[in-house]
């Protein structure tokens, strides 16, 4: 989450969101079939290298701080690494509310310590309890899914939120290079259904 919050200061969202979300798609299925004995066929590989294709990071990008979304992309393809293991052995829900919990120890003294926040809070209250509530529901969801089926595709398939990410970085935010940061997103949904819908 630090890391989160430093790249965004660091990057336009419609250049870090590809850069984070796409460098996981590759990893974890490399690692899935690896550590975990997972397989994943031939057009399961493609719709990965598509993701990874279409969030690839330019030099330029990297040079201008989008760096630290690489170090996010690792950050999350541990954790999506290890909570596929845990959920051997622990339900989604509780795994969940102890995932939150730990955030909330960790991040509310750091956060309570910023202008920024207390700011947000008093110019988006909706929208600040709104993301506190979809948030730890949309990775609910994710972790669901972890039990029904192979990290190696469903570590990739998550990752659909970088066509959302990027359109609203550039429509909505106005960010600099939109076509080519859109057509890169297109690539990533391509690739997302070439794995929702291998054998």
């Amino acid at each position: 989450m630090l890391l989160l919050a430093r790249s965004y200061k660091l990057a336009d969202l419609s250049q870090l969101y590809p850069i984070m979300r796409g460098t996981s798609p590759l990893l974890v299925p490399l690692l899935g079939t690896w550590l975990l004995g997972e397989r994943l066929p031939v057009v399961g590989w493609l719709g990965a290298a598509l993701v990874v294709a279409g969030g690839l990071p330019s030099r330029r990008a990297l040079q201008g701080g989008a760096y630290v979304g690489v170090l996010v992309g690792l950050a999350i393809t541990a954790y999506t690494l290890v909570d596929k293991l845990t959920l051997a052995y622990v339900p989604a829900v509780a795994l969940n509310v102890l995932s939150n919990a730990g955030n909330l120890v960790i991040l509310t003294v750091p956060a309570l310590r910023t202008r920024e926040a207390w700011r947000e809070w008093r110019e988006r209250p909706v929208a600040t309890v709104a993301a506190g509530i979809l948030s730890p529901l949309s990775y609910l969801l994710f972790l669901w899914a972890l039990t029904q089926g192979p990290v190696a595709a469903l570590g990739p398939m998550r990752e659909i939120g970088i066509v959302f990410g990027t359109f609203l970085g550039v429509v909505w935010l106005r960010e600099a290079n939109g076509m080519r940061r859109i057509l890169g997103s297109l690539l990533i949904t391509a690739g997302v259904i070439a794995l929702a819908v291998h054998p």
